[in-house]
């Protein structure tokens, strides 16, 4: 008697295709840096730049400004978050939403406005907005927001009977002790995050005269037209900060990770151990908040006016036009194929990741530590794979595509992020009532989660191409001739430009930015099972 012959489709139901497909996406995802590492390791040269006395001090001069960006942020971000956190005014989702504007834009646009308060200040201050002291106030405009809404979100999660505790064993001044404690480490690993950010940016430090490895790199490949050269530069820098992105990250992924454990276990229902536990001092807490948002952005939108406010030049207004209507077509399409690429690479990635911890702790960690490595790095290493490519496929690797599918990669943790959050938001319930009542997965994706999740989309899109937008080196890097984005054109007339139409134009992005952000924030908005990570 012979056995029946097995069921093909009961076989193609068991293959892993979830670890498969993971393990291509990965690839791809990683492939642009390892291809790097490999080309800039193939003649053995790879760390000779170590012991080149200019990129030497470069990189002494780009530890100082880390340190002192770190040092920043916890000294002003920490104890005004956990203060905020501990105690509601109202305006408060209005004030952390607004945290997330300078997120959005290049550091250079900060360095342009700061610089222009050169001439309102006194001759012996003048100093405070060059040179170390400069690129530290630039990057403390997205440092200090940072750590602020980290330690605001961080101080949420304390259980309630925690912070009753403490404030009766020892007041409101022990409570606040405990809290900064408890939330110290995510804060500092979120500060040193958005500190390496600002490293990696090499606008301010043109603009201020405080080059570092970041200047370095951006006149290898943009001076010298050397893509190798950067390339090792960039991966010199990288391995150098090895020792804090590893704790860095391992950081942030752990508390991402727990909290959406946490999150399927509770369910999408109202937190029972969210909002604050510290009643009162509304007034002195919506003081602080919205001073210390003027201290924030009122340097930079001061300085973009003042050259506006002297009407010695003319034909300003019709020049910022011309060079945004002649630029914003590129402009776009580099920033909807990145948010396009990014929100199908990272919403992938989370439906990959499902609810297993083994398969969110891959994503996260991979995430982070994209978001820990500079955006020109990934586009050297694009760059590099493009030049060992035949010469049949250079229409293709070397086509407008390629600029917004690089930074869409890039940014793709971003979009990660979020779906990841938005997944876990959902009932798991949902997904075990249609698979008992055999509702095929494509079906239950199409007809449940993708009206569900829509406007997290929208928002992961939105995000990413904003992003996108703002990038600058990657852009000058990859982009053909004869192209450039509107933030591209901006940081390449910031030069030779008057400063009349250098604000004009810098007035103009600031604008578009802030139009994108709302759009971002009616967009989570109308996804009400967000409300779990507002305030």
């Amino acid at each position: 008697m012979t056995e029946p012959m097995a069921n093909p489709l009961k076989f193609a139901r068991t293959v892993p295709w979830k670890p498969l497909a993971t393990g291509l996406l990965l690839t791809l995802v990683w492939l642009p840096l390892v291809a790097l590492w490999i080309g800039g390791q193939a003649d053995g040269s790879g760390f000779r730049w170590l012991g080149d006395a200019a990129f030497t001090g470069a990189l002494r001069r780009s530890g100082l400004l880390l340190a002192s960006l770190i040092a920043t942020g916890l000294f002003i971000g920490l104890p005004a978050g956990v203060w905020i956190g501990l105690h509601p005014f109202r305006g408060r989702s209005l004030f952390l939403g607004m945290q997330c504007l300078p997120l959005l834009l290049p550091p250079f646009l900060v360095s342009i406005g700061l610089s222009f308060l050169r001439p309102w200040l006194p001759y012996a201050q003048q100093d405070w907005v060059d040179g170390l002291s400069g690129c530290v106030l630039t990057g403390a405009q997205r440092v200090i927001p940072v750590a602020l809404v980290t330690a605001v979100l961080t101080t949420f999660r304390i259980p309630p009977s925690q912070r009753a505790a403490a404030a009766m064993a020892g007041g409101e001044p022990l409570l606040f002790r405990r809290v900064c404690r408890r939330v110290f480490a995510v804060v500092a690993a979120a500060t040193v995050l958005a500190s390496l950010h600002v490293l990696a940016d090499p606008g301010p430090a043109q603009i201020m005269g405080y080059h570092g490895a970041a200047s370095e790199i951006l006149i290898a490949f943009s001076a010298r037209y050397d893509v190798a050269q950067a390339g090792q530069k960039a991966m010199s820098l990288t391995l150098l900060l090895i020792p804090i992105l590893l704790p860095v990250v391992a950081i942030l992924s752990r508390s991402l990770r727990n909290l959406l454990t946490h999150r399927d276990t509770v369910g999408v229902g109202p937190e029972s151990d969210a909002g604050p536990s510290v009643p009162g001092r509304s007034g002195s807490t919506a003081l602080l908040a919205w001073g210390l948002t003027g201290l924030l952005f009122g340097p930079v939108i001061l300085g973009l006016l003042r050259p506006l406010l002297v009407p010695t030049i003319t034909g300003v207004a019709g020049q910022a036009w011309k060079a945004l209507t002649s630029t914003l077509g590129v402009t776009l399409l580099h920033a909807a194929t990145a948010g396009l690429t990014a929100t199908i690479v990272g919403w992938s990635a989370a439906e990959m990741a499902g609810r297993s911890p083994r398969h969110r702790s891959v994503w996260l960690w991979s995430a982070f530590l994209l978001l820990s490595l500079p955006a020109s790095l990934y586009a050297l290493g694009v760059a590099w794979l493009s030049g060992q490519m035949p010469l049949g496929l250079e229409p293709l690797v070397r086509s407008r595509w390629r600029v917004g599918i690089t930074l869409g990669f890039c940014l793709s943790p971003m979009s990660v992020l979020l779906g990841l959050w938005s997944r876990a938001l959902l009932s798991p319930r949902m997904e075990e009532q249609a698979t008992l009542m055999g509702v095929s997965r494509g079906r239950f994706a199409g007809s449940v989660l993708l009206p569900l999740l829509l406007p997290a989309l929208i928002a992961s899109t939105l995000a990413v191409a904003v992003l996108a937008a703002a990038e600058v080196a990657p852009t000058l890097l990859l982009q053909p001739p004869g192209e450039t984005t509107f933030p591209g054109r901006l940081f390449s007339m910031m030069d030779n430009a008057s400063e009349r139409l250098v604000a004009a134009l810098a007035t103009v992005y600031l604008g578009g930015a802030t139009l994108a952000v709302l759009g971002v924030v009616l967009a989570l908005a109308q996804y009400r099972r967000f409300k779990g990570i507002r305030p």
